[in-house]
């Protein structure tokens, strides 16, 4: 978790936040603003990212809502509203022909022939005037702000983070819609895919808020409920969440330098990222032919000493949560590397995390057993020294996503104790695995 002791601190940004905004990362958490990423690289976490049910569907719900491109929130909120003061009622001619009583006024001539060619003087046709607003362009409008709608929804789901940045934009654009919809220009009309004549009639009006339905749409269509996987790669270059606290991006470089240092360190295996969103799991996964690798990013470990004393003496469960946590399981072993971020170089502030860290591992000591390093400290310190054999508890520099930097050389060596046959690795300096 975060500590506001370094909220204070004067810090210039690394070489950290350039390499960190050419990564894209599926980030749903509050407290974000979009901001583009490469194309390519969105097209890469999306190839890898799980296909768990409704997880496209939440990101392409979020690119659809909030692609500058589209601007839907201006169009739900402004144009819309604003095309309805001026709407115009269509009268449509019915014609109708039956037998005894009429309704609306007879087509005399019409009437007399039909008389004579059936020889029934009972048959009549009329023709009546009916106001209407089902037109193409309304019944547009209105299927668009349900789409919108909807999207919303998906993304405001009930155990959704709070109302916040981002979530704010959506909040106000599931409300506004709920109101269009229930307008009295709108309510009566029905709510139904327009066909395509319906749709071409809309791309063709004169109103720009017709049109932009029918545009919206569009897009719409190609992001949900599965989406084009170009179209959203396109979407999300645009606009990918990104964290606005620097410590919390601090957190997200760290856990992308982990990963990418992971993925030297074992090699190709079958890799599957999950949403960083309110209600996940693990946010990356590996699997291998005799192991499982998972990453947890800010979420509680399990219980331990601290929640144990905390549920007994105040009846209060409160796990601890390290930044980072990566858990290996290979046949009945299980073993744990935790990670925390701290964006700081102040010494004093490093040392609170270093017996901080020394907390996590007293806490479950055997979920550490028989590996060293048990822990990493993430700084964007420059010219660090070189993280040292046989230190339960490193610290690694601003360098770390580098090739062959501290933290992998700590990942490697981590790795490497929790293998069948340690003892015949080439562990070069770090030989100490207990």
């Amino acid at each position: 978790m975060l500590d506001s002791t370094d909220s204070d601190e004067e810090l210039t940004a690394g070489p950290w936040e350039p390499w960190l905004a050419e990564r894209f990362l599926a980030y749903l958490l509050k407290g974000a603003d979009g901001k583009p990423r490469p194309v390519a690289d969105v097209e890469r976490a999306l190839a890898r990212l799980s296909r768990e049910p409704d997880a496209l569907s939440r990101l392409a719900a979020v690119a659809f809502l909030l692609d500058p491109k589209e601007r839907i929130r201006a169009w739900l909120l402004e144009e819309v509203p604003s095309y309805l003061r001026r709407i115009r009622v269509r009268s449509e001619t019915h014609v109708e022909q039956r037998r005894g009583s009429v309704r609306g006024s007879v087509d005399w001539p019409r009437t007399l022939a039909m008389q004579r060619a059936t020889q029934d003087s009972s048959w009549f046709l009329s023709r009546s005037l009916h106001r209407t607003l089902e037109t193409p362009e309304l019944l547009t409008v209105r299927y668009a702000v349900d789409r919108v709608r909807a999207a919303a929804n998906t993304v405001l789901r009930p155990a959704a983070a709070r109302v916040e940045g981002w979530t704010t934009t959506i909040t106000d654009m599931a409300g506004a819609a709920a109101a269009l919809a229930a307008h009295t220009l709108v309510r009566d009309v029905p709510l139904r895919r327009p066909d395509n004549a319906e749709r071409s009639a809309a791309r063709a009006s004169y109103d720009d808020a017709v049109r932009r339905a029918a545009s919206i749409l569009d897009v719409h269509d190609e992001l949900l409920p599965e989406p084009v996987d170009e179209r959203l790669a396109d979407a999300l270059a645009r606009h990918a969440l990104v964290p606005l606290n620097e410590d919390i991006r601090f957190q997200i470089f760290s856990m992308l330098a982990l990963v990418d240092c992971i993925e030297r360190v074992i090699g190709p295996v079958d890799r599957r990222d999950s949403l960083i969103e309110p209600q996940r799991d693990a946010v990356v996964r590996w699997k291998g032919a005799d192991f499982s690798l998972t990453l947890h990013y800010d979420q509680a470990a399990d219980r331990g000493v601290h929640a144990d004393v905390m549920s007994h003496y105040f009846g209060r469960f409160q796990p601890l949560r390290p930044d980072l946590r990566l858990v290996l399981a290979r046949g009945d072993t299980r073993r744990e590397l935790i990670v925390d971020a701290k964006r700081s170089t102040r010494p004093s502030y490093l040392a609170d995390a270093h017996h901080k860290m020394r907390g996590y591992i007293a806490d479950r000591p055997h979920a550490f057993a028989g590996s060293i390093p048990k822990a990493v400290v993430m700084c964007p310190a420059q010219g660090l020294s070189p993280a040292r054999p046989g230190d339960e508890v490193v610290f690694v520099g601003a360098e770390s996503h580098a090739p062959g930097s501290s933290l992998e050389r700590v990942v490697a060596a981590w790795w490497q104790c929790s293998e069948p046959r340690p003892e015949t690795s080439a562990l070069g300096p770090w030989q100490r695995c207990e």
